[in-house]
């Protein structure tokens, strides 16, 4: 229902797929199989690079939603907005690490934003991405994720890292930073790296601000920020981040508000719901 919805939604003419999975799609928008009959075609196109007169207003992707509130709500998100953001990676994440060390280990799910922080922060800085295997329950116990670390970074949510500690344990250095996103972190979840010196940044960010918005950074054992819930830290670059009461106007120190989001990842809106940007 939800692929459906998405399909019809977004208004796609074209998906592109695999046999096992086309069946979910039939009779919604043409299908192209990539390991189907339609290979021969693919393989028949032109290999040219392709002039596409992007720009950084037009849209990058629609994401949805969960839609845990009601229906899902497509994000659009502009290339200006995706590149803020990785700007933010290359200088935070990727910048000043090893020269040996791997960019990042892709094992989240493609349609999850927190995906595009591994995939898209080391295609675009040159830097190599190693892709887990598919339908892997144990993701950082694979072969290919020892053989090619360290990495400078992995980015995971908080129910990720209890899966990280049996690499941590045998003494092997895995990475130079985790970033962490996704919910809410718990110093508990973070104690077995106190004896590392992996940095741990934590990124907060709606979906809708493109991401991630801000970062705490810190080291498990250094004793700085590892009892309770762990802050969400400062605004990234290109991003201000203010708390507001109910009548718009800004808290003083000490006050809880809501939190607004400014600066260039503020995705366009929400396809076809002018109503809920």
């Amino acid at each position: 229902d939800r692929i459906s919805y998405m399909v019809n939604d977004s208004g796609v003419s074209c998906v592109v797929s695999s046999v096992a999975l086309s069946d979910r799609l039939a009779g919604s928008c043409q299908v192209i199989e990539v390991d189907g009959s339609d290979r021969d075609l693919i393989d028949a196109c032109s290999t040219e690079a392709v002039s596409s007169g992007v720009s950084s207003s037009n849209l990058a992707y629609v994401i949805y939603t969960s839609g845990s509130t009601g229906r899902p709500k497509g994000v659009m998100v502009e290339h200006g907005n995706l590149v803020s953001y990785l700007d933010n990676d290359k200088t935070s994440y990727i910048e000043n690490g090893q020269e040996n060390a791997s960019g990042s280990y892709f094992h989240l799910s493609y349609t999850f934003d927190a995906s595009l922080t591994s995939l898209f922060g080391c295609l675009i800085h040159g830097k190599c991405l190693v892709i887990a295997p598919s339908g892997s329950q144990d993701v950082f116990s694979e072969p290919d994720f020892l053989s090619n670390a360290p990495y400078e970074f992995l980015k995971v949510t908080p129910a990720h890292l209890h899966l990280m500690e049996g690499v941590f344990s045998t003494g092997t250095q895995v990475c130079c930073r985790i970033v962490v996103g996704g919910e809410a972190l718990h110093s508990s979840q973070v104690r077995f790296l106190e004896t590392s010196n992996v940095e741990i940044i934590n990124e907060y960010g709606p979906t809708e601000a493109t991401v991630g918005s801000s970062v705490y950074r810190f080291h498990a054992g250094s004793g700085s920020g590892t009892t309770g819930n762990i802050s969400i830290g400062l605004p990234i670059g290109n991003t201000r981040i203010y708390i507001l009461d109910s009548s718009g106007g800004l808290c003083p120190v000490g006050v809880a508000g809501e939190l607004y989001i400014g600066g260039s990842g503020v995705a366009r809106g929400y396809l076809h719901r002018a109503d809920l940007t």
